[in-house]
């Protein structure tokens, strides 16, 4: 049975196809070999915090990961040959690149908190996915270093870690169309220029500056320079990982001084990240104007500015009392419904008050569901069904019903930032 399973599979080319694949296992060396390098970077608040001291997190937690990635992936370099992957095989990579950065980054939450290997697993992939759910308790008593690996996996993630690490491995090298088709395609939806590797250049040289910029606020809004390197990773990233258990309230709980201009800090972040990085591109260009004139940023504005203003007016309508100070209180009432809007519709997941409080009505609840349904841009950093196709899918419906009631030679073009 065996023997004839064998010489089936043989004579059906399956090992033949299998070896002109094998450079599959080069490309996954280079993920695991950049991974490895990358989780080193955690050791520097391990020994600037004295994690190593006795009772504290072992050194071999990302050591021992970095040290057999970089090895594994060294290896799988050197010795699978190098070829032109076709769209299927980019799939394939891109799926088994996953994959293993996900295994990968969860073993420093085994190793160094003893977590079981779904738990570790889960976090791991919730972080270089920018999905933003936890299974982990506590995270004010969790070690720095786990902390800031956890915030480091969400903005890896954020433009699509594969992305980066296929732009920094063969720029230059035309195999790289199929893989960017695989797993940029947030990058890829429009190219302000000519060449893949210029083209990520510049979402992520936006990236980049919009990291540090949110560092510069959190530091200047009074958060201790660790908060505020992970949050600026958290951030921009639309990913919403805290170094609190608390979220952002937990600045306002505690009575930082300048908590108000933390939460708009913030907003103007999250809605940075949830936005069209070619938009971004444009006004550092000078081209203003496209943050209000392209089609999909109207819907984006058009998107939280209504469901701000739903949101306080069903919180007034339960809490009429608060009308006649409004001038007063007004200006919190908007930056709480502005926050948690921005928040939940880049499904950044940051809080300033709990959902399941009074303060939001069940209408408000429904509200949270349909924009974090909705999501943010295309060739932003933010989930859901994005903006453009909330656009486009209204369009379309308009033009169907002017057709109903058009003359049949009438003609309607469906343009979309045309």
């Amino acid at each position: 049975m065996t023997l004839t399973r064998t010489t089936s599979l043989r004579s059906r080319g399956f090992f033949p196809a299998f070896r002109e694949r094998s450079y599959i296992f080069s490309y996954l060396g280079s993920i695991l070999l950049i991974t490895g390098i990358l989780m080193l970077l955690p050791l520097i608040p391990h020994f600037l915090h004295h994690e190593n001291r006795p009772g504290g997190i072992s050194v071999w937690s990302f050591l021992l990961p970095a040290l057999l990635s970089i090895v594994v992936g060294f290896l799988a370099q050197r010795n699978f040959p190098s070829g032109s992957p076709n769209v299927r095989d980019a799939m394939i990579i891109t799926m088994l690149g996953w994959l293993l950065v996900g295994l990968v980054g969860g073993v420093p939450f085994i190793i160094g908190l003893k977590k079981s290997f779904i738990d570790a697993f889960f976090e791991s992939v919730s972080g270089f996915t920018t999905t933003g759910i936890t299974v982990f308790e506590g995270l004010d008593a969790i070690p720095k270093s786990i902390l800031y690996w956890r915030s480091f996996t969400q903005w890896m993630g954020g433009l699509g870690i594969l992305t980066f690490f296929l732009a920094v491995s063969f720029r230059g090298n035309s195999v790289a169309s199929s893989l960017f088709g695989a797993e940029g395609r947030k990058i890829s939806t429009s190219r302000p220029v000519p060449g893949i590797f210029n083209t990520v250049r510049i979402p992520w040289g936006i990236y980049i500056v919009h990291t540090i910029a949110s560092l510069v606020a959190f530091l200047a809004g009074g958060m201790n320079l660790f908060d505020a390197i992970n949050h600026s990773f958290t951030c921009i990233s639309t990913g919403g990982f805290s170094t609190h258990d608390q979220s952002i309230a937990f600045y306002a709980v505690h009575h930082y001084n300048y908590s108000v201009f933390l939460e708009y800090a913030f907003i103007f972040f999250v809605l940075a990240g949830g936005s069209d990085f070619l938009i971004h591109y444009q006004v550092f260009s000078g081209k203003i104007k496209s943050l209000v004139k392209d089609f999909e940023m109207r819907w984006y504005w058009s998107v939280i500015f209504a469901a701000v203003f739903l949101l306080m007016a069903d919180h007034l309508l339960h809490f009429s009392q608060e009308i006649p100070n409004l001038l007063k209180g007004g200006e919190s009432l908007f930056r709480t419904a502005l926050f948690q809007v921005a928040s939940l519709v880049t499904s950044t997941g940051y809080a300033t008050k709990d959902i399941n409080e009074a303060f939001f009505p069940a209408l408000s609840k429904q509200i949270f569901i349909i924009i974090m349904i909705i999501g943010g841009c295309v060739g932003s950093t933010a989930g859901g069904i994005e903006m453009l196709l909330l656009g486009t899918l209204v369009r379309m419906f308009g033009t169907q019903i002017y057709h109903i009631i058009a003359p049949r030679s009438a003609v309607s073009p469906v343009v979309i930032r045309g």
